[in-house]
């Protein structure tokens, strides 16, 4: 299913943005281009003939922007997701150029959520359900997630150390800590393919839902 509804409409984009600001929700903003990767908020402005957007930056915020790589904007209230290529660094202000076109996360009607293959796709799971005892955590790829459930891929080495049916605690994913949920192993089936060596790809239950908002943060952080 695809994650997202394409709107391309200048009209209508101009009028999500405009409804968006008027109710005073503060908009994530980030780049890629450093890591860690750091979010910032702030209530921006529409100017220039409603064809740019005008965010308020602290000197603090300024020092982790760079003016030649992407800028993502995500906001919770429509969900919604944009990237502009051209931004601007001027005073006390950062000015995006507004997008021709956003993506509206369909979180709603997409059972999974694919994340990119990067190192801020990571999760980190312990294989015991006794949150004391340590050495027993595994660093793990995240495929994709849902509220519900996740799939993981699983070094060749580690497979034997991890049963269908039996549970495991995840502490985070995406660096978004979790807080130790329950997760029982559903399947666990070779994967290989020609980039990669051979693995085993591990779906997984959450005992119980996700919060909304640890989800959206896997989300944003998975762009």
């Amino acid at each position: 299913m695809k994650n997202y509804i394409n709107l391309n409409n200048r009209e209508n984009i101009v009028g999500l943005i405009a409804d968006l600001i008027s109710s005073k929700e503060q908009i994530s903003f980030w780049q890629k281009s450093k890591k860690p990767r750091k979010v910032f908020s702030a209530l921006p402005m529409l100017v220039d003939n409603d064809t740019k957007l005008l965010f308020p930056i602290t000197d603090d915020i300024k020092k982790h922007l760079c003016p030649k790589s992407p800028l993502y904007i995500y906001t919770a209230e429509y969900r919604m997701v944009l990237k502009t290529e051209k931004i601007k660094i001027a005073d006390d202000f950062l000015i995006s150029v507004l997008p021709e076109e956003i993506n509206l996360l369909n979180l709603r009607e997409s059972s999974r959520f694919v994340l990119h293959e990067d190192d801020d796709s990571n999760a980190r799971i312990k294989l015991s359900m006794d949150r004391k005892i340590k050495g027993d955590e595994l660093t793990l790829e995240t495929r994709d997630i849902s509220t519900t459930g996740a799939c993981f891929l699983v070094n060749t080495k580690y497979s034997s150390k991890l049963i269908e049916d039996s549970f495991i605690l995840i502490k985070n994913i995406c660096g978004v800590d979790l807080g130790f949920i329950k997760a029982k192993i559903i399947h666990l089936s070779p994967f290989e393919s020609s980039s990669r060596k051979k693995q085993y790809r591990m779906g997984v239950a959450f005992e119980e839902p996700i919060q909304e908002d640890c989800f959206t943060q896997i989300v944003v952080k998975s762009f």
